[in-house]
């Protein structure tokens, strides 16, 4: 099975609020979305590099506009063995 036949689900990538003097998503994966909350991982081209990012986004009912929560970070160096074994160790 190659990559692209997996479902990864996102929203448009020119939805994501991020610094786009920085950062500019080439793809993305979309970890919860509600009408509140909206939490992502994206790949993005930067000044920096090619970095993995992750965010988090709040919105009240009152906002019409998604706000960043303090949840945004590069997470290149995050060991993604170990959060998969966590992970697995409480699936039901």
């Amino acid at each position: 099975m190659s990559y692209s036949e997996i479902y990864l689900p996102k929203s448009d990538l020119d939805e994501y609020h991020v610094n786009r003097e920085f950062y500019q998503p080439i793809d993305a994966l979309d970890i919860k979305k509600t009408n509140q909350t909206w939490i992502a991982i994206l790949r993005c081209d930067s000044k920096y590099g090619v970095k993995t990012r992750f965010y988090k986004w709040k919105k009240s009912r009152y906002d019409v506009k998604w706000k960043v929560d303090y949840a945004r970070m590069d997470i290149d160096g995050w060991n993604m063995e170990h959060v998969q074994k966590f992970l697995e160790k409480y699936k039901n």
